[in-house]
């Protein structure tokens, strides 16, 4: 990427400014975002009709809030992204195939620096760009540990060339700078964190004015219910209750309206607290061994100790052991990204000591004759967090081999 400095994020917070310029670029909903990145051109090979877009969004329900999936919204969408020139197009009718243009992936890197909604109101908008930023890392993190031979080639180059050439008034649009901001997770949750604050010093401010307001209600409007509470036998003048229930819900009620929408603006501060510690703390490999011990224990059931997970690299045996307890030798040992790795407990009814066969010296059975089981999963961390690489989508089947 070029070392000029990039276009003011202020003019893409007012696309309205710059769509002479820029008519590929505008606020994405959540539905064109998703598109932009499954259409990119070494995940979408030679584009992607309507129709496997509508089916590969859907599959990505769960992990993409993209609103309702169907075929119309699905085509609806990809004509705005292609008119815009977001999306390329080749083909005719259903057939017709798409894949993000350099302008629509400057679009999505763009966006995905930008947050507008409140969180606390509609959350889909941070967690749609939080698992396409996850689901970005996961990608780049194949593509660079893909042999040489299989590496991207010409295409691919000649995309990234056209991204560093666009700019705006002369000045570029995207820099390494700009990109690596927009793909960063933590960055992302920080820059959630700086606006959830402001809209919670909103808040603040307007529960201090309401509160304000509150106090201002006049005393002699209160009367009625003042009375009523001495044990007066006056009949309260209905035009005045009236009055009074007015002014209270004017005064007071906005005032009980601000502090639940502190409420609200304090939980999820602490919920993005909870990600940034997710995202930023190490995973030592004796905490993956102290949640199983723990977890099974907590059931009844003890752990096997002489076996354990391992790593997998150019060996399929290799560094680090995962021991399935918390042994303390791991105390130290971290598990890094990139880093792919077993996890593989014996679970026991009884005790957790296990004898070898002697007659055909492989055959293992718990000490004392109790029911065991086991199950493995291979995992790769990621700089977002852990993913499970042998996980079916409905879990084990009959029928499956592993």
């Amino acid at each position: 990427m070029g070392m000029r400095d990039p276009i003011d994020g202020f003019w893409f917070e007012n696309p309205e400014l710059i769509r002479a310029v820029a008519p590929w670029y505008a606020r994405l909903e959540n539905l064109e975002l998703g598109i932009l990145l499954l259409a990119l051109p070494w995940i979408a090979g030679q584009g992607l009709r309507r129709a496997d877009l509508e089916r590969q969004l859907a599959a990505l329900g769960p992990d993409l809030p993209v609103g309702p999936v169907y075929f119309q919204r699905v085509s609806r969408a990809s004509a705005a992204l292609e008119a815009r020139g977001a999306l390329g197009g080749r083909g005719r009718g259903r057939n017709r195939r798409f894949a993000t243009t350099p302008e629509g992936f400057a679009a999505l890197i763009l966006n995905l620096r930008s947050l507008t909604s409140d969180p606390t109101v509609d959350g889909s908008e941070f967690e749609l760009k939080r698992s396409l930023v996850a689901m970005w890392n996961v990608v780049a993190e194949r593509l660079v540990d893909l042999p040489a031979e299989f590496q991207a080639g010409g295409d691919i180059e000649t995309f990234f060339d056209r991204l560093e050439a666009i700019t705006i008034w002369g000045r570029p649009v995207v820099s390494d700078e700009v990109m690596a901001e927009a793909f960063d997770v933590v960055g992302l949750v920080e820059r959630q964190r700086q606006r959830v604050r402001d809209l919670r010093a909103a808040a603040a401010a307007e529960l201090e004015r309401a509160e304000a307001r509150a106090r201002l209600v006049p005393a002699s409007l209160l009367a009625p219910f003042t009375a009523a509470a001495a044990g007066s036998d006056r009949p309260a003048d209905a035009g005045r209750v009236i009055e009074t229930v007015r002014a209270i819900a004017t005064h007071a009620i906005p005032a009980l309206r601000a502090r639940s929408t502190l409420v609200r603006y304090d939980a999820y501060l602490h919920y993005l607290d909870e990600l940034t510690t997710l995202y930023t703390r190490e995973l030592r490999v004796v905490d993956i061994g102290r949640a199983i011990y723990d977890y099974a224990r907590a059931r009844g059931f003890e752990v096997v100790r002489e076996y354990q997970g391992h790593g997998i690299g150019r060996e399929f045996h290799q560094e680090p052991g995962i021991p399935h307890f918390p042994h303390p030798s791991n105390a130290k040992d971290t598990i890094e990204p990139g880093m792919c790795f077993t996890i593989e407990p014996m679970l026991n009814v009884g005790t957790w000591e296990t004898q070898v066969d002697d007659h055909d010296g492989w055959t293992v059975r718990t000490k004392d004759g109790s029911l065991s089981a086991q199950f493995e999963h291979t995992l790769l961390m990621t700089e977002q967090g852990p993913e499970i690489l042998t996980l079916t989508q409905h879990g084990p089947q009959q029928g499956h081999r592993f």
